[in-house]
């Protein structure tokens, strides 16, 4: 460990499960539990440690490479920021450091059957409006990007970070009306 670099103070990496030869007087080991995030439900990830987050920025950017944050040296090696981050972790069981990762567990946004969900995201690459000249209410851009995304979300469950991206729900179904019943109906009324 020593001869290696290591430092004094917690420390980034962990042990699994198994049986160990750990120096009392040179460790001490803190038991944690492993994460879970149950079926249904996305884990929202604050990292407490890396690089500041740029300016202007609400979270950091989708960092590959690191196995769910479970790799954290190496979310730190590929540029991690310190903070909320876009990505999020889904159902399973995580082995995470808790000195350096903290998870806040959200319920899976659900698009019902005969809706459609629009995104408003937070965070992103600044978009070219791809509405038009005609479009005179906002500024809609490219899905990934800063603002309102031209294409909308189908019904089912999609892993959506709540703090960086807002979700309305737009009924689609169309409403029939049986015009000749309708009429009928306020006729014998008349009556």
């Amino acid at each position: 460990f020593l001869t290696n670099g290591g430092q004094r103070g917690k420390q980034v990496s962990y042990l699994n499960s198994a049986i160990y030869r750990i120096n009392p007087y040179l460790f001490d080991v803190y038991i944690a539990d492993i994460t879970s995030i149950e079926d249904g439900e996305v884990g929202v990830v604050k990292t407490l440690d890396g690089i500041p987050l740029d300016k202007n920025s609400i979270a950091g950017p989708i960092i590959e490479g690191h196995n769910n944050f479970q790799d954290f040296d190496k979310f730190l090696e590929n540029g991690g920021q310190r903070g909320l981050q876009i990505q999020v972790i889904q159902a399973g069981s995580y082995s995470l450091n808790p000195w350096a990762v903290e998870i806040e567990k959200k319920e899976m946004t659900v698009v019902p059957i005969g809706h459609t969900e629009i995104v408003i995201a937070y965070v992103g690459d600044e978009g070219t409006d791809t509405s038009g000249i005609e479009f005179k209410h906002g500024s809609i851009v490219k899905v990934g990007q800063k603002g309102v995304w031209e294409t909308p979300l189908d019904p089912g469950k999609y892993a959506i970070n709540p703090y960086t991206q807002k979700i309305e729900l737009v009924p689609t179904t169309n409403l029939v009306l049986n015009w000749a019943n309708a009429v009928n109906e306020s006729h014998s009324l008349d009556k």
